[in-house]
């Protein structure tokens, strides 16, 4: 696709305008973002609607495709209406929107009154000792917000696993899976070196991704750090977000259903184009290819291919330059986490963010700080040593801050017999 260029789409833009305009197209579509809703329902949440005005606006998105329904021939019939495969390509739009009026009453001067006034008591207990310099304080607050919440979301970021000695940028870690071929280069630089596949590059390509998705996904263990995190969670009500695309939260023991990789997931391959909205089982493939590259047999009829269209096939991830692994079947979505995040607003939450930087923010960690700013009962504990700073500082109101080592706070957080 051809890049386009801001100054040259007036047009589009005044018809993205025309498209949501009136007064309850969009206030419907944020609605339908938390599930698919009867009219009913959607009349009592939207407030003051008369029955004609909702009638026309699910009418007109109906018609210009940002919502569908089904009728349901039950005793009493009854409809259900929901954001079509368009309707939720305006959601990203509509966060956008709200994370820049955030930032707008904040230069404003309009935003939230002074820190943990009128705040609710597991808020202002817990934030109003996120603050003191002394980390089993910190420890004691963050323990306490756990225990009396009612759901958790999880987020982690690359920092875990590189506490865990899985460092990407590391040279030693390239020699260790690249014993044969190691040229002082870290996985970051041959991630970037074979992201694209193309007649000629293909046994390299493969001859990478091979042993580097093998080690990745199959070869190392779980760490104890998503160890801790899976068992304390599988008690809770939780959802978890990661940058991570090793399976590692899900192998330690979470599930698949309730865990979004917003990057990839290593356990998958996908056609390239993509033709379907599938992914394949990325073990059996990496198997027989191992086998192939000992023995010095690969050729050009053993390159992965699609089995619907018979292009390439690659591994789920973002850096293939392909669709993420949200769009795929059998695991979480995007709107899987909507949901979730949903809700829980109103209610005690704990947003436990684990090691996420600001190299790929708006999978978690921007996420995780504009949904505590939405819940006036959340809690957000961050345990980050590089960087504790913020995009939304309303958000720090209602954090508590570890910047000491993973391997140090997630054992005494975690553990019945932590050592705080």
């Amino acid at each position: 696709m051809s890049e386009i260029s801001l100054y040259r789409t007036t047009s589009e833009i005044q018809a993205f305008i025309n498209l949501l305009s009136g007064k309850w197209k969009l206030p419907v579509i944020h609605e339908l973002v938390g599930g698919p809703k009867r009219f009913g329902e959607l009349r009592r949440d939207l407030g003051n609607i008369s029955q004609k005005v909702l009638t026309d606006t699910l009418r007109m998105l109906e018609e210009d495709g940002i919502v569908e329904r089904t009728v349901y021939p039950d005793t009493v019939l009854h409809v259900e209406y929901y954001l079509s495969q368009m309707g939720w390509g305006i959601y990203p739009i509509l966060r956008e929107m709200t994370i820049y009026m955030h930032e707008y009453e904040t230069f404003r001067g309009s935003g939230r009154e002074e820190e943990g006034k009128n705040c609710p008591y597991f808020v202002k207990e817990a934030i109003g000792k996120k603050r003191m310099s002394e980390y089993s304080e910190r420890i004691k607050a963050a323990r306490k917000a756990l225990d009396e919440s009612e759901h958790l979301f999880i987020g982690t970021g690359s920092q875990i696993n590189t506490a865990y000695g899985v460092n990407l940028f590391s040279r030693l870690l390239a020699k260790k899976i690249y014993p044969d071929t190691y040229k002082l280069e870290n996985i970051e630089d041959l991630i970037d070196r074979y992201s694209n596949i193309f007649p000629g590059n293909e046994e390299q390509f493969w001859k990478f991704w091979t042993a580097f998705l093998w080690f990745m996904r199959f070869e190392r263990n779980v760490n104890e750090g998503h160890q801790l995190i899976a068992e304390y969670a599988a008690s809770r009500d939780y959802f978890a977000a990661t940058t991570n695309a090793d399976c590692q939260l899900v192998r330690a023991g979470l599930s698949a259903e309730r865990v979004f990789a917003g990057l990839g997931n290593y356990t998958y391959l996908q056609c390239i184009t993509p033709c379907k909205n599938r992914v394949f089982e990325a073990e059996p493939y990496l198997v027989r290819l191992k086998n192939l590259f000992s023995k010095g047999t690969f050729t050009s009829s053993d390159i992965p291919r699609c089995p619907y269209c018979g292009n390439y096939l690659v591994p789920n991830h973002f850096r293939t330059r392909v669709i993420s692994v949200a769009s795929a079947n059998t695991v979480a979505s995007q709107e899987d986490v909507i949901r979730f995040v949903n809700k829980t607003k109103g209610s005690r939450t704990v947003f436990l963010e684990v090691g996420c930087g600001n190299r790929m923010p708006n999978i978690v960690r921007n996420r995780i700080e504009s949904s505590v700013i939405e819940n006036p009962n959340a809690v957000m504990i961050r345990i980050n040593s590089d960087d504790l700073s913020f995009r939304f500082p309303e958000a720090e109101k209602q954090a508590i801050l570890f910047n000491e080592g993973i391997k140090t706070v997630l054992p005494d957080l975690l553990l019945p017999e932590g050592n705080y």
